[in-house]
């Protein structure tokens, strides 16, 4: 039989493991919920880098037809949006 010492030195041990017991699976959880959200920006940010080129291509599509309509509104859609449009120079055609 346990003295009443001992009976309480097992009984605390076995409350502050129940605790970390419960605050362990606390915290396992709220770092799976990180988890699942770091995965799901990668996955954004992976599919992101996937659409750059069609979206450059489409960028570089109507500043083309920006220019050559010389549509300032276009234009000015275009400067908000952090896209600058220039004109490039003439090419001279060479003469036979």
């Amino acid at each position: 039989m346990l003295s009443r010492s001992q009976y309480l030195i097992t009984s605390t041990l076995g409350g502050i493991a129940l605790v970390l017991t419960v605050a362990n699976a606390v915290i396992g959880g709220g770092v799976r919920d990180q988890q699942r959200d770091v995965t799901q920006r990668a996955l954004f940010i992976q599919q992101a880098a996937q659409l750059e080129p069609l979206l450059q291509g489409i960028a570089r599509g109507v500043a083309e037809l920006a220019t050559r309509a010389n549509d300032a509104d276009l234009k000015r859609l275009l400067e908000s949006q952090g896209i600058t449009v220039t004109a490039a120079p003439k090419a001279k055609e060479a003469q036979p």
